[in-house]
């Protein structure tokens, strides 16, 4: 049988935790209590360089206070908003005076540029003089080896005109950007002809023969619409009234009857243009 023991439970208020939490990170420095001097039993007060003011002069201090930093907020203020309204004068002038480039100014600019006495280079021309002056690491069939030392297989004056395009005795070559630009060429409307579909009335267009096709092909070319116009069809509805109606030309009955010899591309079909129901 176990004893029993009371134990005095702390109030939440009164609880201490301190101890369950991690130490402060960094460590906080430990507060040092400020020496009050001793208590003689009189009132102690600050002393003030000003004299004390009495009564009403207490009052006009205060008022005075408040005028002055009412005074020095709305002069902040004042200040702020005139900043900020003169900036917004200064964006709207600039997007009001900025027309865009005008054709002129694109003009001068190449005037300027054709007086230039220099000589005009293009990067991709420049690029084609240092051909040959550095080995070809990528075209290589193998990885360089430190023996095969290809720092000192570059001289020195090959160094300056690949990197700085510089050679002895020389000036720096002007790259022109503008000697790479392309004319813009106007889109022009190209057509892809697949095939050519013609109607004769007349087996005369085989004038060298047909190659017959005894057998039919299991899918037929015309099996979908071609965009051509509708042909006109006959038949006869439930009544045996004749009815004439336009329908498209994969809808037809139709076989395909060869080849044309001479023309082996062009394929024949007969459209039985009576035979539609």
């Amino acid at each position: 049988m176990m004893p029993e023991t009371h134990s005095h439970i702390q109030e939440p208020d009164n609880l201490n935790i301190l101890h369950l939490l991690p130490p402060p990170t960094p460590p906080l420095k430990p507060m040092i209590p400020e020496e009050m001097p001793p208590y003689d039993g009189e009132t102690l007060e600050a002393a003030s360089p000003f004299p004390e003011p009495l009564g009403d002069d207490m009052e006009d201090i205060d008022s005075i206070a408040v005028a002055d930093d009412a005074e020095t907020s709305l002069y902040t203020d004042i200040v702020h908003k005139g900043r900020v309204e003169r900036l917004g004068c200064q964006l709207a002038d600039q997007l009001i005076r900025f027309r865009g480039c005008y054709m002129d100014c694109h003009r001068s600019a190449k005037v300027q540029h054709d007086q230039d006495s220099r000589e005009h280079i293009s990067l991709a021309t420049y690029i084609e003089t240092t051909e040959g002056l550095c080995l070809d690491v990528l075209g290589s069939t193998r990885i360089a080896t430190p023996e095969d030392d290809l720092s000192r297989k570059i001289s020195t004056s090959s160094r300056r005109q690949i990197y700085c395009g510089v050679r002895s005795g020389d000036q720096a070559p002007h790259i022109c950007l503008s000697q790479d630009e392309q004319t813009t060429h106007v889109a022009e409307a190209h057509f892809d002809v697949d095939s050519v579909t013609g109607f004769p009335n007349s087996l005369a267009v085989a004038k060298q023969g047909i190659r017959w096709f005894p057998t039919q092909m299991p899918v037929s070319d015309l099996q979908s619409d071609l965009y051509l116009c509708k042909r006109q069809v006959q038949y006869f509805d439930a009544t045996g009234i004749e009815r004439q109606v336009k329908r498209p030309v994969h809808q037809i009955p139709h076989y395909t009857l060869g080849r044309l010899i001479g023309f082996e591309d062009i394929s024949l079909y007969l459209l039985f243009l009576h035979l539609y129901h």
